[in-house]
C-alpha cells in the first residue's frame, strides 16, 4: 500500500474534518448562533477553499452577523467556482 494509501487516507480524514465543521456550522446557524457558525465555517473554507457548499454557508452566516460585504465576497467566490450554484446565486440576489 505505502505512501499512496497514506495520502488517500489523509484526504479522507481531511474531507471528514471539513464535513464536521460544515455540519456544526449549519447546526449553529439553525440554533441562532451565527457568530459561532462563522468560526466553524471559516475553518471549513480554510481546509477546503474550493468548497462551494462551505463558502455558501459561510456567506449565510456572515450575513446573519451583519457582515454583508464579507458575505457577498464568500458568495461571489462560491459562484466563481460553480456559476450554477442556485443557493449561492439566490443568497447573493437577496442581499
Amino acid at each position: 500500500m505505502g505512501a499512496a494509501h497514506d495520502g488517500c487516507r489523509e484526504g479522507e480524514r481531511r474531507r471528514a474534518v471539513v464535513r464536521d465543521h460544515l455540519e456544526l456550522g449549519r447546526a449553529l446557524l439553525a440554533t441562532h448562533k451565527p457568530a459561532e457558525a462563522v468560526r466553524e465555517l471559516e475553518q471549513a473554507t480554510r481546509l477546503a477553499p474550493q468548497s462551494v457548499e462551505a463558502l455558501t454557508a459561510l456567506g449565510v452566516a456572515l450575513s446573519a452577523t451583519g457582515k454583508r460585504n464579507k458575505a457577498r465576497d464568500a458568495l461571489r467566490k462560491a459562484l466563481t467556482i460553480d456559476p450554477t450554484s442556485r443557493e449561492a446565486r439566490e443568497m447573493l440576489d437577496h442581499m
